[in-house]
């Protein structure tokens, strides 16, 4: 069996980077890594005034950074090009109290 690996950017409104794995070919599995500030909140519920997207973005940019992690560059039609980020430290950056802060 040949199995393929390659990273596919979703095409909606709510992009997200994604890893494609194929086991057969017929079979795919679909793990998501990276997703924008904007798709995470809706994903799990938050509300983040528009306003601070921007600014959530930079502090957990600046954490990716401090912990030599990788940030994904997505196609949006608002902004043109956001940053996606790692799912895991997002959730982690939220539950903090600096990440509440953000929200609603």
């Amino acid at each position: 069996m040949i199995s393929t690996r390659r990273s596919v950017t979703l095409e909606t409104a709510d992009r997200a980077a994604v890893e494609l794995e194929a086991s057969p070919p017929s079979v795919a599995k679909v793990t998501v890594t990276h997703i924008t500030v904007a798709a995470f909140a809706k994903k799990f519920g938050f509300k983040i005034q528009p306003k601070l997207l921007s600014s959530a973005g930079r502090r957990i940019a600046g954490l990716c950074r401090e912990k030599s992690l990788k940030i994904e560059k997505v196609d949006d039609p608002r902004w043109d090009v956001v940053n996606a980020y790692p799912i895991k430290l997002m959730q982690e950056f939220f539950s903090s109290s600096e990440g509440k802060t953000f929200l609603e």
